[in-house]
């Protein structure tokens, strides 16, 4: 009798609805709102900033055309050692080939790593075996290499190839360095390139300990999503001098309070060109010239972490990369949004204090507006695009009333000052041609 209640009893507990935390009550179907906002803030952009995506031939950032989506992809090879260095090259790129401290490396189609010592006098040539993070044998012993080749190479090739490798460097020319690294490769070390790009979906590992080298390379690749990324062709207006987080929330607070009641009391706050609060800012100019690469991380909700956390990962990600001039992201932008009535939970964020190794501003949209502009359900381009010349048609009837004004009021001072002149004749005179064009129209 006792087991049939106790059955019982756990039938009813397991038809129990649970009740959620508040958190969990709601679920975002397919993320909606939040893939709304990014586009609407998007939109935007582009209309507004003139943002648009550098056309580069060899690309760190890429718009993929399947998703629609943007993203930071590179090969990333890690030397550690005395001379640690990380280098991050293009994902366009088919060969993994690369340099440092006077030495060429290069993987094969095998995956060996072969490594080139090269001076002006001497050039050896070393081969290892990789290993794989992930797998727990491999097919060779690593630390069984071959001995060191000598490459049949002239000292005016060398000293050539040498010097060659330095300017490059030196000039951090990306596309430059690579091709001539694969020159050298195919022509001077009779390798045969690829044919088609290296799929890694696992870091491979080489432990280089042979004569004087004693250090581990390790080849992967990384690929992060980004929510908007472009090179903005108007300079963008933004509040001048630094802003800590305190007076970022502080000014936050007081724009809540305010923004229905009184636009004088919050026009300092929002004189940028997002026409938002910010947040945080660690620059002290109030400009940010034209034609500068940045990059957005965008929440619909106010998750300040996240949009800190991901814009150090991005920062220190392409710090690493060797952009061609006028590419690489000189600004980082996080916006999120704020709802007026959870106006008082920024406390939380009172004491933040971020570190960026970048110019970073944080914007904070409030109820979901964003350029002056309602973002709160989907728009498209046409839409802002209509809005926007409606404006300007608007600011143009406004203008021609003011000048017609002025004309009147000076022909009516020649009046008085021109013996003879009638400004009402004059007028009369000037409509002329423009009914006659309308005849002929009809006509």
């Amino acid at each position: 009798m006792e087991q049939k209640e106790q059955k019982e009893q756990k039938k009813q507990k397991d038809n129990t609805i649970k009740v959620a935390k508040e958190p969990s009550l709601y679920a975002d179907i397919g993320g909606f709102k939040g893939f709304s906002f990014q586009n609407n803030i998007d939109s935007i952009n582009k209309l507004y900033f003139g943002q648009g995506l550098v056309i580069s031939k060899a690309p760190y950032i890429y718009r993929n055309e399947k998703d629609g989506k943007y993203y930071l992809s590179a090969y990333c090879f890690k030397i550690d050692g005395k001379n640690p260095k990380e280098i991050y090259y293009p994902e366009a790129f088919l060969n993994l080939v690369f340099y440092h401290d006077q030495k060429i490396y290069f993987v094969n189609s095998q995956n060996e790593l072969l490594v080139y010592k090269i001076d002006e006098k001497s050039c050896k040539k070393y081969k290892f075996a990789p290993q794989y993070r992930n797998s727990k044998e491999t097919n060779t012993d690593p630390l069984k290499v071959s001995d060191a080749i000598s490459v049949d190479l002239n000292e005016v090739r060398l000293k050539q190839i040498s010097d060659k490798l330095i300017e490059l460097s030196q000039n951090a020319d990306v596309k430059s360095e690579y091709e001539f690294l694969c020159d050298v490769i195919k022509n001077d070390f009779k390798e045969s390139l690829m044919e088609k790009s290296k799929q890694i979906r696992e870091t491979i590992s080489f432990i280089i300990k042979k004569d004087d080298m004693n250090f581990t390379c390790e080849i992967s690749k990384d690929s992060k999503e980004i929510d908007s990324v472009g090179n903005w062709r108007k300079k963008i207006s933004v509040n001048e001098g630094e802003i800590s987080f305190q007076a970022g929330i502080l000014s936050l607070m007081k724009y809540v309070g305010f923004k229905d009641k009184n636009e004088d009391a919050i026009k300092d706050i929002i004189a940028n060109d997002f026409k938002c609060p910010v947040l945080f800012k660690n620059f002290k100019e109030n400009i940010i010239p034209e034609n500068k690469t940045m990059m957005c991380e965008i929440k619909a909700g106010f998750a300040v972490k996240d949009v800190i956390n991901q814009l150090e990962d991005r920062i220190k990600f392409i710090k690493n990369c060797l952009f061609n001039k006028g590419e690489k992201p000189e600004y980082f932008i996080g916006i999120v949004n704020l709802f007026s009535e959870n106006v008082q939970k920024l406390s939380e964020f009172y004491n933040y204090n971020p570190k960026f190794d970048g110019k970073v501003i944080l914007i904070s949209v409030v109820d979901y507006e964003y350029h002056g502009i309602n973002i709160s359900y989907e728009i498209n381009n046409e839409y802002l695009l209509l809005n926007k010349v409606d404006k300007l048609e608007k600011e143009m009837k406004n203008s021609f009333k003011e000048l017609n004004l002025k004309f009147d009021f000076l022909l009516k001072k020649l009046d008085k000052l021109v013996p003879g002149f009638d400004s009402q004749e004059y007028n009369q005179n000037q409509k002329k041609p423009v009914e006659e064009e309308k005849k002929n129209d009809i006509v």
